[in-house]
Protein backbone atom coordinates (compact mmCIF):
# COMPACT_ATOMS: atom_id res chain seq x y z
CA UNK A 1 0.00 0.00 0.00
CA UNK A 2 2.90 2.67 0.57
CA UNK A 3 4.61 1.44 -2.38
CA UNK A 4 1.18 2.37 -4.01
CA UNK A 5 0.23 5.70 -2.11
CA UNK A 6 4.23 6.85 -3.01
CA UNK A 7 3.85 6.22 -6.77
CA UNK A 8 0.27 7.89 -6.66
CA UNK A 9 2.42 11.01 -5.00
CA UNK A 10 5.31 11.03 -7.32
CA UNK A 11 2.99 11.13 -10.21
CA UNK A 12 0.79 13.45 -8.68
CA UNK A 13 4.30 15.61 -8.62
CA UNK A 14 5.37 14.63 -12.05
CA UNK A 15 1.95 16.44 -12.88
CA UNK A 16 2.29 19.25 -10.79
CA UNK A 17 5.76 19.95 -12.13
CA UNK A 18 4.49 19.38 -15.90
CA UNK A 19 2.07 22.32 -15.17
CA UNK A 20 4.43 25.05 -14.19
CA UNK A 21 7.84 25.10 -16.44
CA UNK A 22 8.39 28.76 -15.80
CA UNK A 23 8.56 27.80 -11.70
CA UNK A 24 11.25 25.29 -12.34
CA UNK A 25 13.12 27.06 -14.97
CA UNK A 26 13.07 30.40 -12.14
CA UNK A 27 14.46 28.08 -9.45
CA UNK A 28 17.03 26.44 -12.12
CA UNK A 29 18.02 29.83 -12.41
CA UNK A 30 18.52 30.69 -9.33
CA UNK A 31 20.41 27.41 -8.12
CA UNK A 32 22.85 28.22 -11.15
CA UNK A 33 23.07 31.78 -10.19
CA UNK A 34 23.83 31.14 -6.65
CA UNK A 35 26.62 28.11 -7.84
CA UNK A 36 28.58 30.25 -10.05
CA UNK A 37 27.81 33.64 -8.65
CA UNK A 38 31.40 34.88 -8.46
CA UNK A 39 30.41 36.67 -4.54
CA UNK A 40 29.39 34.94 -1.86
CA UNK A 41 27.46 35.93 0.89
CA UNK A 42 29.94 37.15 3.61
CA UNK A 43 33.96 37.16 3.35
CA UNK A 44 35.33 35.58 6.35
CA UNK A 45 38.52 37.42 6.73
CA UNK A 46 36.63 40.54 7.49
CA UNK A 47 34.15 39.22 9.81
CA UNK A 48 33.44 40.59 13.22
CA UNK A 49 34.48 44.23 12.22
CA UNK A 50 32.20 47.35 12.52
CA UNK A 51 32.33 50.28 10.36
CA UNK A 52 34.12 53.41 11.95
CA UNK A 53 31.84 56.76 11.94
CA UNK A 54 32.65 60.58 12.65
CA UNK A 55 31.08 60.07 16.37
CA UNK A 56 33.80 57.83 17.16
CA UNK A 57 36.43 60.41 16.77
CA UNK A 58 38.98 58.36 15.95
CA UNK A 59 42.56 58.64 16.24
CA UNK A 60 44.41 57.25 13.01
CA UNK A 61 47.57 58.11 13.34
CA UNK A 62 49.93 55.65 14.59
CA UNK A 63 51.49 52.36 14.19
CA UNK A 64 49.60 49.46 12.86
CA UNK A 65 51.05 45.65 12.80
CA UNK A 66 50.48 42.69 10.01
CA UNK A 67 47.61 40.34 12.75
CA UNK A 68 48.74 37.02 13.29
CA UNK A 69 45.96 35.50 11.30
CA UNK A 70 46.52 37.55 8.23
CA UNK A 71 50.59 35.91 8.43
CA UNK A 72 49.05 32.77 8.08
CA UNK A 73 46.83 33.60 5.73
CA UNK A 74 50.03 34.82 4.03
CA UNK A 75 51.38 30.96 4.55
CA UNK A 76 48.34 29.22 3.56
CA UNK A 77 46.71 31.42 0.41
CA UNK A 78 49.91 32.80 -0.52
CA UNK A 79 52.30 29.97 0.21
CA UNK A 80 54.92 32.36 1.95
CA UNK A 81 57.65 30.41 3.87
CA UNK A 82 58.84 33.00 5.92
CA UNK A 83 57.05 35.47 7.30
CA UNK A 84 58.09 38.54 7.84
CA UNK A 85 56.46 41.73 10.47
CA UNK A 86 54.95 44.25 8.28
CA UNK A 87 54.08 47.47 9.70
CA UNK A 88 51.88 50.51 8.61
CA UNK A 89 52.55 53.93 9.62
CA UNK A 90 50.09 56.45 9.70
CA UNK A 91 52.00 60.03 10.04
CA UNK A 92 49.83 63.12 10.98
CA UNK A 93 51.13 65.23 7.86
CA UNK A 94 48.77 63.00 5.53
CA UNK A 95 51.39 60.46 4.51
CA UNK A 96 52.05 56.59 5.54
CA UNK A 97 54.49 54.37 5.22
CA UNK A 98 54.19 50.55 4.40
CA UNK A 99 56.54 48.32 5.37
CA UNK A 100 57.23 44.56 4.65
CA UNK A 101 53.73 44.14 3.35
CA UNK A 102 53.09 40.88 1.26
CA UNK A 103 53.67 41.84 -2.55
CA UNK A 104 50.34 40.36 -3.48
CA UNK A 105 48.61 43.35 -1.71
CA UNK A 106 49.04 45.74 -5.04
CA UNK A 107 48.76 43.08 -7.23
CA UNK A 108 45.24 43.36 -9.03
CA UNK A 109 44.72 39.71 -8.98
CA UNK A 110 46.03 39.29 -5.82
CA UNK A 111 49.09 37.21 -7.29
CA UNK A 112 51.90 36.05 -4.33
CA UNK A 113 55.28 36.22 -5.35
CA UNK A 114 56.46 35.54 -2.01
CA UNK A 115 58.05 38.95 -2.09
CA UNK A 116 57.42 41.90 0.24
CA UNK A 117 57.21 45.55 -1.02
CA UNK A 118 57.92 48.89 1.17
CA UNK A 119 55.29 51.40 -0.40
CA UNK A 120 54.52 55.52 0.89
CA UNK A 121 51.84 57.60 -0.29
CA UNK A 122 49.23 59.88 1.04
CA UNK A 123 46.13 59.14 3.05
CA UNK A 124 42.56 60.28 4.03
CA UNK A 125 39.33 60.14 6.01
CA UNK A 126 36.22 61.57 5.12
CA UNK A 127 33.09 60.95 7.69
CA UNK A 128 30.02 62.38 6.87
CA UNK A 129 27.07 61.92 9.57
CA UNK A 130 26.67 58.65 10.96
CA UNK A 131 27.24 56.78 7.32
CA UNK A 132 30.90 54.72 7.64
CA UNK A 133 34.19 56.39 7.24
CA UNK A 134 35.29 56.27 4.15
CA UNK A 135 39.49 56.42 4.52
CA UNK A 136 41.94 56.10 1.70
CA UNK A 137 45.57 54.87 1.32
CA UNK A 138 46.93 56.17 -2.07
CA UNK A 139 47.90 53.55 -4.42
CA UNK A 140 46.69 50.53 -1.89
CA UNK A 141 42.90 50.83 -1.24
CA UNK A 142 40.31 53.03 -0.35
CA UNK A 143 36.42 52.63 0.94
CA UNK A 144 35.43 51.21 4.91
CA UNK A 145 38.97 49.97 5.11
CA UNK A 146 38.90 51.42 8.15
CA UNK A 147 37.35 49.50 11.39
CA UNK A 148 36.68 49.43 14.76
CA UNK A 149 36.61 45.88 17.19
CA UNK A 150 36.71 45.74 20.87
CA UNK A 151 37.52 49.39 21.19
CA UNK A 152 40.85 49.07 18.61
CA UNK A 153 41.06 50.22 15.17
CA UNK A 154 41.84 47.97 12.07
CA UNK A 155 42.67 48.74 8.37
CA UNK A 156 41.70 46.12 6.47
CA UNK A 157 43.30 45.45 3.01
CA UNK A 158 41.90 43.17 -0.05
CA UNK A 159 44.38 40.72 -1.63
CA UNK A 160 43.67 41.33 -5.67
CA UNK A 161 39.40 40.55 -6.34
CA UNK A 162 37.56 41.15 -3.80
CA UNK A 163 35.15 38.70 -5.07
CA UNK A 164 38.38 36.35 -3.99
CA UNK A 165 37.38 37.02 -0.31
CA UNK A 166 41.27 37.46 0.58
CA UNK A 167 42.88 39.99 2.51
CA UNK A 168 45.31 41.53 5.22
CA UNK A 169 43.96 42.88 8.62
CA UNK A 170 46.83 46.00 10.09
CA UNK A 171 46.10 46.05 13.70
CA UNK A 172 46.99 50.04 15.13
CA UNK A 173 49.31 48.98 18.28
Amino acid sequence: MNLIRFSAESLFLLNDIKMKPNLILLYLTLITLFITGCHPIFCVWDMGFRDVTVKDKVKVVGTYRLTDHSKKIMQYEGNYTEVSESYLMIYDNGTYNLKNAPDWIIDSWGKSNKGYINHSGMWSLSCDNNEPCIFELDGIGTGDILQKKNDKLYILLTVGDPDSCQGMVYEKQ
